[in-house]
């Protein structure tokens, strides 16, 4: 679940959605969901210990390369104040975005 591979948690990165590790196993969603970093994110990386007690990081899996700008016009939108989880609430669109492509791109 957590990366070991020191990589840095910043704008653009892609990562593995837990749903929250206070929740039961048959909550996390770490098999379906995901989410990109806006700014950089250093309290999810691997050594930090402010939001991870044991320091271990999330896992990140890859990386925006053309679109931050949507990607930050999305999150600019109304969010639902009342639903989500401890962690997740007030981070839900009223509007849900739908992804209709995403591509891998190699180096």
């Amino acid at each position: 679940m957590f990366s070991t591979n020191r990589l840095v948690l910043g704008a653009g990165t892609l990562l593995v959605l837990i749903g929250g590790l206070a929740c039961q196993p048959e909550e996390r969603t770490a098999d379906s969901e995901f989410f990109v970093n806006i700014a950089d994110n250093p309290a999810l990386d691997t050594g930090n210990t402010m939001r991870q007690p044991d320091g271990q990081g999330y896992a990140t899996f890859g990386h925006v390369v053309r679109g931050m700008e949507i990607l930050e016009e999305i999150q600019s939108r109304p969010t639902l104040t009342e639903a989500g989880s401890e962690v997740t609430r007030g981070q839900m669109l009223e509007q849900p975005v739908p992804i209709l492509q995403a591509r891998v791109v190699r180096d």
